[in-house]
């Protein structure tokens, strides 16, 4: 199975540069297995850099990306990443939506270790239920406040959000799709109330408005759950709603604090 982190069956190049062990039983020898993995590293620099927006060489970028991330970020800081080898003590858990634009990790400046993260469909929270079988969100709720005990919960909204425009123009009660539309159902006041205060506005405004208002309702969803509630009362526990706007003309980002 390829993927990021096994680049392995994916190029010769990445092969010797990421499985020293491997090359070493072909080449005999420590100096040539090292030999090899320097060249393989330099191939890969060579080519474009990992961060080329629409980068056509698809997974490729990935794996090069791969290959800076262990020299550039690995390398300089190895006590740091042996220690996060053994265990993770992270202060913050942020709660994102899947949107590949919106990469908190990136738009926060952390690094491996300093967040606890669950990124699902409009970055939405269910209320607390035992009901059912499969809770991901929940689940990683409770793991993160009654295993790791964060410090700080952030919900992060976004702009243009697919989820919340897909609620803002959903017509009736009727499910489209297997997953999706009753997931959305989440934040289905956040869309009631977007309507009452902002039905006025076009459908762009009206999804703005919706999208701080479902991270309203995500906040308000997390005091459902028994040990987040207690921690937040006990105050070892904060809650933060953020949402996350781009200008496309000034390529600009900015936060906003809810």
């Amino acid at each position: 199975m390829d993927g990021l982190f096994d680049p392995v069956s994916m190029a010769e190049a990445d092969e010797t540069a990421l499985s020293p062990t491997a090359a070493g039983a072909a080449a005999g020898s420590a100096a040539e297995v090292a030999s090899m993995t320097a060249a393989a590293a330099a191939r890969a620099l060579s080519q474009p850099d990992v961060y080329t927006p629409n980068a056509p060489e698809g997974l490729s970028q990935f794996k090069k990306g791969f290959l800076k991330f262990k020299r550039e970020v690995v390398d300089p800081h190895t006590e740091h990443f042996k220690t996060l080898a053994d265990s993770q003590h992270p202060k913050v858990m942020v709660i994102a939506c899947c949107d590949s634009r919106v990469d908190p990790a990136l738009l926060m400046g952390a690094g491996p270790g300093d967040i606890f993260m669950v990124r699902n469909i409009a970055n939405l929270v269910p209320p607390f239920e035992r009901q059912g079988s499969y809770h991901g969100t929940s689940a990683a709720l409770e793991y993160a406040v009654c295993s790791l005990k964060v410090e700080h919960i952030v919900v992060m909204g976004h702009q243009n959000c697919g989820g919340i425009k897909a609620l803002m123009q959903r017509k009736d009660a009727v499910l489209k799709n297997d997953f999706i539309d009753k997931w959305m159902e989440i934040a289905s006041t956040a869309c009631e109330r977007t309507r009452l205060d902002a039905g006025h506005l076009d459908l762009k405004a009206q999804c703005s408005y919706c999208e701080r208002e479902s991270v309203n309702v995500s906040l308000a969803n997390l005091l459902t759950f028994p040990w987040i509630k207690d921690a937040v009362s006990r105050r070892t526990l904060q809650l933060h709603g953020w949402c996350a706007r781009a200008r496309a003309r000034a390529a600009r980002f900015a936060l906003r604090f809810l």
